[in-house]
């Protein structure tokens, strides 16, 4: 009989032991399963603020590089707000009691014009021609850049090298162009210059003037 009850007992102490390993285990499982959610919840957030870094923080990086490249860039040069040495010059006409002003070309025909004029006025007898112009002989010859060109009125042209043209009117031909008559109609050229022969002084303004 008392065999029996110890086996009884040590029978029921290994289902206690049993029960309390079962126990346990369910309870480390359940913990460990709590970790792997607080885990994969820490996780997440981690994931969700870098998630966030992709939003303002790299649009804050990217107004940054776009910045950078902006300083990067070169400052555009506004053309006409620059001059250069010289570029004021300007011819000068004298017609009468007219005084005509005239920007020069940029090309070896208007540089020995120049030249010219920087020993002094030049005075060129001019008489009408085709009702478009008026020509005549500048006592010397001057470098050629022959084109062909379509005038208008107010342009000054070179032909053949030694004879200084007046337009007041259209013409087609190969011509040198020297420069053009700043703010005058047609119309208001051709009664400066009147319908006979004219004298033309021609001086320089500006840098270029002695």
């Amino acid at each position: 009989m008392k065999k029996l009850q110890t086996m009884m007992f040590i029978l029921a102490g290994g289902i206690v032991l049993t029960a309390c390993g079962t126990a346990s285990q369910a309870a480390q499982s359940e913990t460990g399963t709590a970790s792997a959610v607080v885990v994969a919840g820490a996780g997440s957030g981690v994931t969700g603020a870098a998630a966030d870094l992709s939003g303002p923080g790299a649009e804050t990086q990217e107004n940054g590089n776009r910045q950078e490249e902006t300083e990067a860039l070169p400052v555009e040069t506004i053309s006409g707000e620059q001059t250069e040495e010289g570029e004021d010059t300007m011819l000068q006409l004298q017609i009468g009691e007219h005084t005509l002003t005239a920007v020069l070309e940029d090309n070896s025909s208007a540089e020995a014009l120049k030249e010219l004029l920087k020993n002094g006025p030049v005075t060129v007898e001019m008489e009408d021609y085709a009702n478009m112009e008026k020509v005549g002989s500048l006592g010397t010859s001057l470098p050629r850049n022959d084109v062909p060109t379509v005038t208008e009125a107010g342009d000054l042209i070179l032909y053949q090298g030694n004879s200084f043209v007046i337009y007041y009117d259209t013409n087609s031909w190969t011509f040198t162009r020297l420069g053009k008559i700043n703010g005058v109609s047609g119309e208001a050229l051709k009664e400066i210059l009147g319908s006979g022969d004219v004298s033309v002084t021609l001086s320089l303004t500006g840098d270029g003037a002695e």
